[in-house]
């Protein structure tokens, strides 16, 4: 079962110090290691969503990190299975972490990889 992340309630200091004792970097080679384990990647998205909700710096991490790519990859190689986190995790790291009217630029960047990489997959 996948772990909703609920924006409003987020706990920005949790996700710095998570950003600080390189907890980007630990998630994403877990998730790169365990690629044949949906309740472990399911597990790992869940930590991904968690951790970028609320936090621009934790969301570039990610995506310095190539979480764009990796979410990809497991869409192609595993779409028979169910890792809901993975949604998750695309909808936090796609959202915006305020209400200004001009959305995050983190969030423009993943639009644009994620639309472009898109483009691939249809290809």
């Amino acid at each position: 079962m996948g772990y909703v992340c609920d924006i409003q309630s987020v706990d920005v200091g949790s996700t710095e110090k998570f950003r600080q004792s390189e907890g980007p970097k630990i998630v994403m080679d877990i998730l790169k290691g365990c690629s044949e384990s949906s309740d472990l990647l399911d597990a790992g998205f869940s930590v991904v969503a968690a951790g970028s909700a609320g936090n621009e710096v934790v969301k570039e991490s990610f995506m310095d990190l190539k979480v764009d790519e990796l979410i990809l990859h497991v869409m192609r190689e595993k779409s028979k299975t169910n890792v809901q986190s993975l949604y998750d995790a695309i909808r936090v790291l796609l959202t915006p972490d305020d209400n200004r009217v001009v959305a995050s630029q983190v969030c423009s960047i993943c639009l644009q990889q994620f639309f472009l990489s898109g483009q691939y997959m249809l290809a």
